[in-house]
C-alpha cells in the first residue's frame, strides 16, 4: 500500500482545499523550530478579593534588580501582587481609575501610576520581598506643572506624559488684584431697583446711570441696564427680577449723590457721589491680557460672594461674565478671556480684595493634544524653559495636527512615539523634536502600545500594525500574515460538520481586524522567542458568534504567524467576565526559568461572584506542555489529495504522527491521539464525516499508529490530528517541539466509493 507524509510547517489557507501537505488549520500549537509545540498553559497564580464591582482598571510589570512585582488598579485601589498575595497599596488617596483606566510606567526603584484624573501616584518599590508601601501622590518639583496625565511611559532618564488635565494653574500671562470689594447690601434678589438723584444736576436730558449685575434664574450670566436720572424721584429699572447688583456708575460727574435702592421698601444697595460709581474698578493695564484662556479668581479672605469680568472674547467681541468665590479655593470664569478690562466687586465684602489671572493651563484645564516630558533624571518635575527653567529637560509639544485626539504613549529606545487616533508621531532627541510617521492611521481609543526589540505594536481599526524603530516603517501586519497564520474561529469545528472549509479571504481578515473596544492592555512577550501580542476579544459580542469563548490572537515576530488560545475558566467555574481581562509580561531571570513562547505571562482578570466581594484572578502562563489537569488538543489538519489527476480513489487506512526525537516517541502511557478524517467526492463538495478514533493505554498500538476503520474510498480526504493531555494522575508531560509531520497509509481502488 502507498504512503504518503504530510510534513508541518506554515499554515497556508490560502491554498484552501488543494493538493498538497500544507497545513490548513492550527489549533493551540505554534511553530517552532521546525515542528509544533503546544501553546502555554494557564495556570492560577494568585487570588483575592476586591470590593464588589471593582474591574482592573491596569496592570504593569515592575522590573528592577530582583524579582519583579505586578501592579493593578482597579476603579478605587492599587494592588502590589507577587507570586504568593496580593496587597493593597492604595495609601491615602482614593484614584478615580475607573473612568479613564489607568497606565504606568517604572523609573529606577519608582513605579508610577496615572489615571488622567488624579495626581500621578509614585511607589518606591520595596528593596525585598518582604516589605511593601503605599503609593502616594507625586510630590511634584516646585515651581513646575501638577499634571494628571491619562497616558504616560519612561523614556531613558524622562517620564512622558500625554493627554494632560492640570490639577493647579500653571504659566501665569498676567495678574491683577483689586481694590476691597464695595460691600453693597439689601442685594434685591429677585425684585426692582430704583435710582435716586440728589443735588443741583440730579436732573437733565444724556444724564444715565448703568447698573450691572445678575437675574433671577440667569445664573452667572452678567447684564447691564441704563436708567435716565430723575431728581428726587425714584426711576423704576426696566427689570423686575434683578438677582444681585455688580457695579454701578454714571455718565457724569454727578454734583450730589446717586442712590441704587431695591424698590421694596427702598432699602439701600449702594451710593456714591462720582462718575466712577461703585464696584466698578478698572483694570491698571489698558488691556490685561487673558490669553484666550479662563480665568483664575481667588479671595484673599473666605468669601462666596459674585464677582464679575468685563473684557474681550477670542473674536475680540465683549464680554461679560461672572462667577461666585468657594471659600479660599480659585474659582475660574465660565468664559475664555482675550483681554478683562474691568472687575466688578459691588457685591464683594468691604475687607476683602480678589485677585485675577490668566495662565497658560488654568486649574482643571484638559489638553488632549498636548505631550510633556519630564525634567532629566527629575520625573516629578514638569515645567517648561521660560516658566521652569529650574527643571532642567523638560519641555512640552502640543500636537495640533486636526487628525485626532491622543490615545497612548511607548518608549521607542532611542525615540518615543506618541499615538493619536488619526496619525503616529516620533520623538527623537533630547532635546525632544517630533516628526509625523504616519498620517493616515493610529492606534484606536482604548488600546495600549508594546514594544518588542526594534519594533512597536499597536492596535489599529484595521489590526494589528507594527513600527519598524529604525526605518519609520508602519506595517498592517493582519494584511500580510492573516491568511497564512490566523485561523478563523468560527472555522474551527474540529469535528463537525459545519464551517469545515476555511471562510474567504476578507472574512478571514475580519476576524483579526477587530477595533477592540476594553479588552485590551499592555502585553509583554519572551523576546527569546518573539511571542509580539496577545488580544483577547469578546467572541460573541466583538465578531458575533454565539458562543461565550473569549480568545486571544498571538502574533509570533519570528514567524509571522498568528495563533490563538482560549482564556483561562475562571475560579468560580465560569467565563463570564473575560472583557477584563488584562496581561503583562513577568518573566523572571532565575536560571530556572523555562525559556519559550509566553513564559510566565501572567492574566489578571475580574469574577463577578454574588456577595460583598470580587475575586481576581492572576494567571501565570507557562510553557510546560501537557498540564495533568488540561485535556485541551493540540490540533492540526492537512487537506490530502487521493492522487494524481484521473487515478483511482483512494481510502485512508491509518496515520501517525512523527518526531524527530525517538526518546519522546509517542507510547500509550504518554498522551492520547485522535485522528479524524472526513472524506469528499463530487462537484457538491459534500462533506462525510468519519468520526474521530481515540488511542490510549490498553487500547493502543505501540507503534503509534491510529487506524481508521471504514473509511470510504472518495476523490480527497482531509485529516486531522489531535494529540492530548489527560487528568489521570502521573501521566507524563512530554514538550511537543519535536512533532514535524503526519505519515499516512492509503489504498486505491474504484470500490466502497462516496
Amino acid at each position: 500500500m502507498p504512503k504518503t507524509t504530510l510534513k508541518v510547517g506554515l499554515m497556508d489557507s490560502d491554498m484552501g482545499w488543494s493538493p498538497g501537505n500544507h497545513l490548513w488549520v492550527v489549533k493551540d500549537a505554534t511553530l517552532q523550530k521546525g515542528g509544533y509545540e503546544k501553546l502555554p498553559e494557564w495556570t492560577e497564580k494568585v487570588t483575592f478579593s476586591v470590593t464588589a464591582g471593582h474591574k482592573p482598571r491596569g496592570a504593569f510589570n515592575w522590573r528592577g534588580g530582583y524579582t519583579g512585582r505586578m501592579y493593578i488598579a482597579t476603579d478605587a485601589k492599587l494592588w502590589e501582587v507577587s507570586d504568593s498575595a496580593a496587597t493593597d497599596v492604595t495609601g491615602s488617596t482614593t484614584p478615580t481609575n475607573a473612568t479613564n483606566g489607568v497606565t504606568f510606567a517604572g523609573y529606577g526603584e519608582w513605579a508610577f501610576a496615572a489615571n488622567g484624573i488624579d495626581k500621578i501616584q509614585a511607589i518606591k518599590v520595596p528593596s525585598t520581598l518582604a516589605t511593601t508601601t503605599n503609593f502616594a501622590d507625586m510630590t511634584y518639583t516646585t515651581g513646575g506643572a501638577k499634571i494628571a496625565p491619562k497616558y504616560i511611559c519612561s523614556h531613558k532618564n524622562h517620564i512622558v506624559a500625554a493627554d494632560i488635565t492640570f490639577i493647579e494653574s500653571y504659566a501665569e500671562i498676567s495678574t491683577f488684584t483689586t481694590a476691597v470689594g464695595a460691600g453693597f447690601t439689601n442685594q434685591p434678589t429677585g425684585d426692582t431697583v430704583q435710582l435716586v438723584a440728589t443735588g443741583a444736576d440730579a436732573a437733565g436730558a444724556g444724564k444715565y446711570v448703568t447698573i450691572w449685575g445678575t437675574y433671577t434664574g440667569g445664573g452667572d450670566l452678567v447684564t447691564a441696564e441704563t436708567i435716565l436720572v430723575n431728581g428726587a424721584t425714584a426711576v423704576d429699572s426696566s427689570a423686575s427680577n434683578w438677582q444681585k447688583i455688580l457695579g454701578v456708575n454714571a455718565n457724569w460727574a454727578p454734583a450730589g449723590l446717586i442712590t441704587i435702592q431695591k424698590k421694596t421698601g427702598a432699602a439701600l444697595i449702594t451710593s456714591f457721589a462720582t462718575s466712577a460709581g461703585a464696584g466698578v474698578q478698572a483694570v491698571t493695564a489698558d488691556e490685561q491680557a487673558g490669553g484666550d484662556m479662563v480665568l483664575d479668581i481667588l479671595p484673599s479672605l473666605t468669601s462666596t460672594k459674585q464677582i464679575g469680568i468685563l473684557g474681550t472674547d477670542l473674536n475680540n467681541a465683549v464680554l461679560w461674565d461672572s462667577q461666585a468665590l468657594n471659600a479660599t479655593a480659585t474659582v475660574q470664569s465660565n468664559s475664555q478671556f482675550r483681554t478683562f478690562t474691568t472687575i466688578l466687586t459691588g457685591d464683594l465684602e468691604a475687607t476683602t480684595t480678589v485677585t485675577v489671572s490668566s495662565h497658560v493651563y488654568p486649574a482643571g484645564y484638559n489638553d488632549p493634544y498636548l505631550v510633556w516630558w519630564s525634567g532629566t533624571d527629575d520625573p516629578e518635575g514638569y515645567g517648561t524653559e521660560v516658566y521652569a527653567p529650574q527643571i532642567i529637560g523638560s519641555s512640552n509639544q502640543p500636537l495640533l495636527d486636526g487628525i485626532g485626539k491622543i490615545t497612548g504613549v511607548v518608549d521607542g529606545g532611542d525615540c518615543f512615539f506618541v499615538f493619536k487616533t488619526g496619525a503616529i508621531y516620533r520623538f527623537d532627541g533630547p532635546p525632544f523634536q517630533p516628526t509625523v510617521i504616519e498620517s493616515t492611521k493610529g492606534m484606536s481609543v482604548g488600546n495600549l502600545p508594546y514594544r518588542q526589540g526594534s519594533k512597536v505594536y499597536f492596535w489599529a481599526e484595521s489590526g494589528l500594525h507594527a513600527i519598524d524603530i529604525k526605518s519609520n516603517d508602519v506595517v498592517n501586519v493582519c494584511e500580510d500574515f492573516t491568511q497564512r497564520a490566523l485561523t478563523d474561529e468560527s472555522a474551527d469545528a474540529y469535528g463537525g460538520l459545519e464551517n469545515v472549509f476555511p471562510r474567504s479571504k476578507q472574512s478571514t481578515i475580519q476576524t483579526c481586524n477587530n477595533l477592540c473596544t476594553g479588552a485590551t492592555a499592555t502585553i509583554a512577550g519572551d523576546v527569546v522567542n518573539s511571542l509580539v501580542w496577545v488580544q483577547f476579544y469578546n467572541g460573541s459580542n466583538a465578531l458575533g458568534y454565539t458562543d461565550s469563548v473569549y480568545s486571544g490572537l498571538i502574533f509570533h515576530e519570528k514567524t509571522g504567524a498568528f495563533t490563538h488560545i482560549t482564556s483561562p475558566i475562571d475560579s468560580l467555574g465560569n467565563n463570564a467576565n473575560r472583557p477584563t481581562t488584562k496581561l503583562v509580561n513577568y518573566r523572571t531571570d532565575s536560571g530556572t526559568e523555562v525559556n519559550g513562547i509566553g513564559s510566565y505571562i501572567r492574566c489578571v482578570f475580574v469574577a463577578d461572584i454574588a456577595g460583598p466581594t470580587d475575586i481576581i484572578n492572576v494567571y501565570g502562563m507557562n510553557r510546560v506542555g501537557f498540564a495533568t489537569t488540561d485535556t485541551r488538543d493540540v490540533y492540526l489538519r492537512w487537506p490530502f489529495w487521493g492522487g494524481e489527476a484521473g487515478s483511482p480513489k483512494s481510502r485512508i487506512l491509518r496515520v501517525r504522527p512523527l518526531f524527530d526525537n525517538s526518546a519522546q516517541h509517542w507510547n500509550g502511557a504518554e498522551f492520547l491521539i485522535k485522528a479524524e478524517v472526513i472524506s469528499l467526492s463530487g462537484t457538491q463538495k459534500t462533506w462525510r464525516n468519519m468520526g474521530t478514533y481515540s488511542i490510549g493505554e490498553g487500547t493502543s498500538s505501540k507503534d503509534g499508529w491510529v487506524t481508521v476503520d471504514g473509511c470510504p474510498f472518495a476523490d480527497s480526504h482531509s485529516i486531522g490530528i489531535s494529540i492530548l493531555g489527560t487528568s489521570t494522575p502521573n501521566r507524563p508531560r512530554p514538550y511537543l517541539v519535536n512533532f514535524v509531520g503526519l505519515e499516512v497509509d492509503y489504498a486505491t481502488g474504484p470500490s466502497k466509493s462516496i
